[in-house]
């Protein structure tokens, strides 16, 4: 409901949800409100090998990287979660500047999702998965998953992301086979490739210093939404 009371009217929200019956339940149910597009994915042919009790999680981390899919010609996406909440008015103004670049927020007190950013080759600069939603030029997805694909060196992007997992697996120190995170690692490959494009917010401990962030950056920006599962950020274990 915090996207009710929070977005703009004029932006369109879409949930997207297993094609399966106990989702299509919950829509003809009323639980879900009629102004949100509603989208059924069917279970990518690459994950029926993988354990019943993590297809659902991993088939939600591939969904993200296809999320320019349903922007309808919009050239920015916010990506949240479902146990993210907004909390605060003009979420518009917080998400982008005054010169409409999209605002992206990085913790360096913790390194969660490590392992993701390592596994591509790219150089972690901070946390990206804490602070939410993730704002992205769509535009960029495609080039996030031609560079994933390239690093993997796969035919496909399902090949490579079902690669990328397999690694992450089997190093994940907090979340073992759950320690793929697209913001993570979307937001570490535009910190490196794309950076001007963005507006960058990072945090960093009392005290410490960073080689990575410019003075500029580490300019604390309102937060309009709460990620619930990582809220104690700096100082989650």
């Amino acid at each position: 409901m915090s996207c009710a009371w929070f977005l703009p009217p004029g932006w369109p929200v879409h949930v997207i949800l297993d094609d399966d019956e106990a989702s299509r339940r919950l829509v003809t149910s009323g639980d879900i409100p009629s102004w949100v597009n509603v989208v059924f994915e069917a279970l990518p042919a690459f994950l029926t090998n993988v354990e019943v009790g993590l297809q659902g999680q991993l088939r939600g981390m591939f969904s993200q990287f296809w999320a320019d899919n349903y922007t309808q010609g919009s050239s920015l996406v916010a990506i949240s979660d479902s146990d993210a909440v907004f909390h605060m008015m003009g979420v518009e103004r917080l998400l982008l500047t005054e010169d409409s670049k999209p605002v992206i927020w990085s913790s360096t007190g913790t390194d969660i999702f490590f392992e993701v950013v390592d596994a591509v080759g790219l150089k972690w600069v901070g946390e990206f998965m804490s602070y939410l939603p993730a704002v992205f030029w769509t535009d960029h997805l495609l080039l996030v998953r031609q560079f994933i694909q390239q690093r993997m060196q796969s035919r496909s992007f399902e090949e490579a992301f079902y690669k990328l997992w397999l690694n992450v697996a089997s190093t994940g120190k907090h979340l073992g086979p759950l320690a793929l995170s697209p913001q993570a690692l979307i937001g570490a490959y535009l910190y490196q490739f794309h950076r001007h494009a963005y507006h960058w917010s990072a945090l960093i401990p009392i005290g410490s210093r960073t080689a990575d962030w410019a003075k500029k950056d580490l300019c604390a920006s309102l937060r309009g939404m709460s990620h619930l599962k990582y809220f104690a950020l700096p100082y989650y274990e």
